[in-house]
């Protein structure tokens, strides 16, 4: 009965997260100006690249938090249980994609509340890792700043966070927020400082893809890159925090076009935004495709 019950569960959430996602996909397609597209199809390819890297340095990065504080994970297993879990951001309220990487890890062993923190600190490094990236390329991006500042600013934004007890305590609020117990983990500054250092590489990554993305749409040349860096990140991090905007839709598409309109027309910044919503989610629906085939066969 109880299995029956997880498979209705199941189809009913795969279900409501693919209705969200084709209406949205859908409204977007609808706000596309095509007509001043002039697309580079090899370079459009070539962008999907650093997003294959990206997804495969997060997959990695969660498996290394995970065996930090809950023993060994394979690599297949966090592959598809972060490529499925990662839909239900799409779903309106907010805390599925918590639940849903956290149900799913559960039904293979793990500590619910173990997955449940190992979420949270990945959420707190991301954003921070992220603004500290924001400030150094707007930094690099201007001539005002001193050089000792443009390294000594971005650190004393992280510093904190590699602190232990000001991460526990951290970890422990989103806890309590998500209505369940505090609980003691020990993840040390090493650990800190190597999960940091992951995410420096998954936020290089995706901007990359993103740089790549933009200019297969409309040239803009390299010396753009640090401006489409912190339009894209700054983007992606305002959008996440948007407590109202499942997935960051529609806010993240509305700060990329601001940014963008600052280096092509102000209709073709907002048709760029809608085109890169669509990138990223078709290439999320390829991962959730290919997380269900490298799924390990005793899940099946």
């Amino acid at each position: 009965m109880r299995n029956i019950l997880r498979i209705i569960v199941s189809a009913a959430a795969i279900t409501v997260i693919f209705y969200f996602l084709i209406k949205h996909l859908i409204v977007n397609w609808s706000q596309i100006p095509f007509a001043a597209l002039h697309i580079e199809y090899l370079l459009l390819g070539v962008s999907i690249v650093p997003l294959v890297v990206n997804f495969l340095l997060y997959a990695l990065s969660w498996r290394y938090v995970v065996e930090v504080l809950d023993g060994k994970i394979g690599f297949r297993q966090a592959f598809w249980i972060l490529s499925s879990s990662q839909l239900a951001k799409y779903i309106p309220g907010g805390i599925w994609y918590t639940l849903g990487r956290a149900y799913l890890a559960k039904a293979e062993g793990y500590n619910e509340g173990i997955i449940t923190v190992t979420v949270i600190i990945e959420s707190i490094i991301l954003l921070i890792i992220g603004f500290a990236l924001v400030l150094v390329s707007i930094m690099f991006g201007g001539q005002v700043v001193k050089m000792q500042l443009k390294f000594f600013m971005p650190l004393l934004v992280i510093l904190p966070f590699l602190y232990t007890p000001f991460l526990r305590y951290l970890v422990n609020l989103g806890l309590r927020l998500l209505k369940k117990r505090p609980l003691e983990f020990r993840f040390g500054v090493s650990s800190m400082v190597i999960y940091s250092l992951f995410f420096i590489l998954l936020w290089l990554a995706q901007s990359t893809g993103f740089c790549l993305f933009v200019n297969s749409i409309h040239p803009l040349g390299w010396p753009t890159s640090l401006k489409l860096v912190t339009v894209y990140i700054l983007s992606w991090i305002v959008g996440y925090i948007a407590p109202f905007a499942p997935g960051g839709l529609g806010v993240r598409e509305g700060v990329m076009a601001l940014g963008l309109s600052s280096l092509m027309p102000s209709s073709l910044a907002v048709g760029v935004s809608f085109l890169a919503r669509i990138w990223i989610t078709v290439f999320e629906l390829v991962i959730f495709g290919a997380g269900l085939l490298i799924r390990p066969k005793k899940q099946l």
